[in-house]
């Protein structure tokens, strides 16, 4: 919401707001991410849960991460594997429960 509202303060148009916003909210919420898994990381390397070298396994999710293709993330909602092809089965009835 604040990406969008400072797109929406500059003299653009609204379609370069959103978009802007949302790829700001993209590569936000991902940093995020890999801070967390790193912080996993070296709590697990405290636990003694890692095994193997420890900066190898940074290294590699440093690659994974970036590897993102946030455009196609933005395009299909996953960056991996386009939200189109999942299907959800509808349910009626209130004796119906989850598959």
């Amino acid at each position: 919401m604040k990406n969008l509202k400072e797109g929406l303060s500059r003299a653009i148009s609204i379609q370069d707001a959103w978009n802007q916003a949302e790829d700001m909210t993209v590569r936000h919420q991902a940093a995020l991410t890999q801070s967390r898994m790193h912080e996993h990381f070296l709590e697990a390397r405290e636990r003694g849960d890692i095994k193997g070298d420890f900066d190898t396994i940074v290294k590699r999710s440093q690659r994974a991460f970036s590897k993102i293709d946030h455009k196609k993330f933005l395009s299909d909602g996953t960056g991996v594997v386009a939200a189109s092809k999942v299907k959800i089965a509808k349910k009626s009835g209130l004796d119906e429960g989850p598959d």
